[in-house]
């Protein structure tokens, strides 16, 4: 996640397939299957404004 005026830093990693992974309340499941990690926010709020990528490395 970037936020305005900060340096990217680390929200979320997970190396376990399908198994949900939290922070800050933030959720997000990696599907190795599919080579997609997916990241949700039940509830956003303004301060979650952000840009936020994304990495997959497949072995």
């Amino acid at each position: 996640v970037q936020y305005l005026n900060e340096a990217p830093r680390l929200l979320l990693r997970s190396s376990t397939d399908n198994k949900r992974t939290e922070h800050e309340g933030f959720h997000a499941t990696l599907h190795k299957s599919s080579r997609s990690f997916r990241l949700q926010k039940p509830s956003a709020q303004l301060s979650d404004s952000a840009l936020y990528y994304c990495a997959v490395e497949t072995q």
